[in-house]
Order: C-alpha cells, then sequence, then structure tokens
C-alpha cells in the first residue's frame, strides 16, 4: 500500500474562510475519494471547506487523485492540512460487499496500514470527526471518547433501520466491526428515521447545498417551444431506464426541445435519439447556461440519495419533475408547485411531460424561486448551519451532554408558482 504523501503544502497554499464567525476547534474530515473529483461527496468538502469560519483548524484525509495539487482559489494564507494515502472501498451489490469486507478484508487492511503510519492518532487529537465514508470509524476505536459523526454521503449500512433480515444481519455486522466508534450522525431530510438510534448522541439533519450565484433563471432561448432538460451520468441507475423509452414515446411530437448533457455508458444510445439534443460533458459555465434557459428538469433517477442536479435546477428557476424516490428531500419544493414527484415509470413521465408541451411555457416568477432556494440553500447558508452544529456538539459533548441539529426551510417564497413552465 502506498504510505501517506502530507499534501499540506499544497492545499494551504490558497485557503480564504468567507464565514465572518470565529470557532476555536480541530475537525477532521475523512473521505475515501480525492476532494477534486466530480461526485456529489467530494463537491459538499470542497464547498464546506471553502467556507469554514475563522479560526477552525481543519484536516482532511483522502486518497491521492490526479488533481491533488489543485489549491483553493483565492487564498493568500493558510488552509487545511491534507493527508492523502490509498484507501479501499466497499460498493456495489451486496455479495461483492461481503467480500470485500470480511473475506479479503480490502478496508480493514487499508485501515491497519493507516494505524502503523500514525493517521489514526492525529485523528484521535482532533475535537471532533466528520466520515465522508462511514467505514473508516474503525480508524477511531481506541482513540477515546470524542464525536465521531456518520455521514448519509456514504452507505447507511449499519445505520439504517434495515428493510429485511438479511440486510438487518448484514447491517449489525457491519456497524459491530466498523462502526463501534460512531456516535453522531449527519443525515439528508429524507433519512430522519435513521437518527432514531439510541446510541446516537449527536443528530443532525442537513441538505446539500448550491451555488445560487452561478445557478439562476436566464431567458429561454426555445422560440416559443418548452425546453426540457436531463442532466447526470449517462447510466440506467440515473434514470436512463425511463428517459431512453420517454424519448421514443416522445418521437413525432412537436413543440419541445429536449436536451441532454453527461457523459456515460449510454452515451450512444442517447445520440441515436433524433428528438434528443446532445451536449456531451460540458463546462460549468454551459451547464448553469443550459440550467438557466431551461423550463422542466426531468428527473426520474433511482439511485441519488440528494441530487444536486434538482437542486441546481431549482436555484435556476426550472420545474422539475423527480422520481418518487428523491420524495422526503425536496418536500417543501412540492408544497411550493416548484417540484412534482412521479411514480417512476415511463407512463407517468409521458402523461406528465404531454400535459406541460400542450401548455407550452408559461409566465411564473422565477426570481422568486431562485431567491427562495438562495435563502435556505445556498452554499453560505448550508456551510453556517453545519459548522454551527459541529461547534453545538463539541459543546455537548464537553458537558456530557446529547445534542441534535434539525433543518428546515427557514425563509418563506414570497409568492407561489402559478405554473410549471415558462
Amino acid at each position: 500500500m502506498r504510505p501517506p504523501i502530507d499534501a499540506a503544502r499544497r492545499a494551504r497554499k490558497a485557503f480564504t474562510p468567507v464565514l465572518g464567525s470565529k470557532i476555536r476547534l480541530k475537525a477532521s474530515f475523512v473521505l475515501v475519494v480525492n476532494m477534486w473529483g466530480l461526485g456529489g461527496s467530494q463537491r459538499f468538502m470542497r464547498e464546506i471547506v471553502r467556507r469554514a469560519p475563522a479560526g477552525l483548524d481543519i484536516m482532511i484525509l483522502q486518497s491521492p487523485g490526479p488533481e491533488s495539487a489543485r489549491s483553493w482559489e483565492g487564498s493568500p494564507s493558510t488552509g487545511p492540512r491534507v493527508i492523502e494515502a490509498s484507501m479501499a472501498s466497499a460498493s456495489g451489490p451486496l455479495p461483492r460487499r461481503i467480500y470485500r469486507l470480511f473475506v479479503s478484508r480490502d478496508v480493514i487492511r487499508s485501515i491497519d496500514a493507516l494505524r502503523r503510519s500514525g493517521v489514526a492518532e492525529e485523528l484521535a487529537r482532533s475535537d471532533i470527526v466528520y466520515l465522508f465514508n462511514n467505514l473508516y470509524a474503525r480508524l477511531l476505536d481506541g482513540a477515546g471518547d470524542l464525536p465521531v459523526i456518520a455521514s448519509a454521503h456514504a452507505s447507511l449500512s449499519g445505520l439504517r433501520a434495515a428493510s429485511n433480515p438479511i440486510q438487518a444481519a448484514y447491517d449489525l455486522l457491519v456497524r459491530r466491526t466498523y462502526m463501534r466508534s460512531v456516535n453522531g450522525l449527519h443525515v439528508f431530510p429524507k433519512f430522519r428515521g435513521a437518527l432514531s438510534h439510541p446510541w446516537l448522541r449527536y443528530r443532525m439533519v442537513l441538505p446539500n447545498g448550491v451555488d445560487a450565484g452561478s445557478f439562476r433563471p436566464r431567458r429561454s432561448s426555445a422560440g416559443g417551444k418548452l425546453r426540457l432538460l436531463f442532466i447526470s451520468h449517462l447510466e440506467y441507475g440515473k434514470g436512463l431506464d425511463v428517459l431512453l423509452p420517454l424519448l421514443d414515446g416522445l418521437q413525432g411530437v412537436g413543440g419541445y426541445e429536449f436536451h441532454i448533457a453527461g457523459s456515460g455508458s449510454l452515451e450512444g444510445e442517447v445520440r441515436r435519439r433524433r428528438n434528443a439534443i446532445y451536449h456531451g460533458p460540458v463546462s460549468d459555465e454551459e451547464l448553469a447556461r443550459l440550467y438557466g434557459e431551461s423550463d422542466v428538469l426531468v428527473y426520474p433517477s433511482r439511485l441519488d440519495t440528494y441530487s444536486l442536479v434538482v437542486l441546481e435546477a431549482l436555484s435556476s428557476g426550472l420545474h422539475v419533475l423527480a422520481s418518487d424516490h428523491l420524495r422526503g428531500n425536496f418536500d417543501d419544493f412540492e408544497r411550493l408547485g416548484y417540484l412534482e414527484y412521479l411514480p417512476r415509470s415511463v407512463e407517468a413521465f409521458r402523461r406528465r411531460l404531454m400535459d406541460l408541451v400542450r401548455e407550452g411555457p408559461q409566465e411564473r416568477d422565477r426570481e422568486a424561486q431562485h431567491r427562495y432556494v438562495e435563502a435556505n440553500y445556498d452554499w453560505k447558508a448550508i456551510a453556517a448551519r453545519f459548522y454551527g452544529c459541529l461547534e453545538k456538539f463539541v459543546d455537548a459533548h464537553a458537558r456530557g451532554e446529547r445534542a441534535s441539529c434539525d433543518w428546515e426551510p427557514a425563509t418563506p417564497v414570497e409568492s407561489p408558482a402559478s405554473s410549471p413552465s415558462g
């Protein structure tokens, strides 16, 4: 196994806290991936660290990556200490996870190597440890009593309410082998039920955030047609099992443009649909433009725990048709008329889209929708709540008490949505 590399010189090169408050504590974050990747957990990591309060001492444990040397833009001074080490993970179907966790024991061997390198002792000197991969809680076994916060960024195996006896047995084994040190949990709103475990001393409910300054409404350029949009990895689990036959069912129907962006194994299938305008992978600037000029996001995913695509679309003023797999995360937007949950079937999405296409683009207050997102979900607001929760947990720990941080959007929208398109 590759020995850990202290990347502190690179990461400290450019980091500027943007929150005005001060917190005097040491927080450590544990990833198995590299923070400069494209996933939702990496985005959360970057945005949260970029907005850390002054006085917070941050250490990050992550895997090496091709962009490890990237700095924090615009910083003249200090930043987080980053330690890089190769770390195994366990994902995929249940038999594969069982093999890697309990037969080949790849994760345990990675953890043992980190202990030999002194990383575990470094983590133990933290005031609080936050896990993006919950299996690595095992690093803290025997490290003493401190808040160790697992999260919903990775699998909730060992922490959720299991749906069947086999899953329950697997979860119990995972928790006893890997998560004995976990005493806190951060979940997205739809997973509130996972906070019911009596052994959890620290409970946090908090959604992802969005860069509301970048994702905002623009003028549609579809010439009177309803402009539909899908953005994600082009894989069946992200909704292509619904989207591809949906496109087939819309062949010959006028009154819309269907734009698709992203890359993946099904790119060829998307290109073969003549009624799809395929953009391929897009830059951040092009992504913001696509959102801002569209009317409706079509998102029948069955994999997301919390979809950043949906939040970016809502910030851009789009109406969203989301699969009911996401129910629980965006219910405030449903109440306000900005989002609809649909059964994850081709027919359900086809019927609703046909209704919207017949109506055509309609006038509605997209700016009010954006202001609602900005007030409640902008990364600045989410980061302030996140660090407030960490400070609350550390204070409670010092007093030997439990602590909870629930979340509800605080700012109402000025006026309800008048129509789902336009």
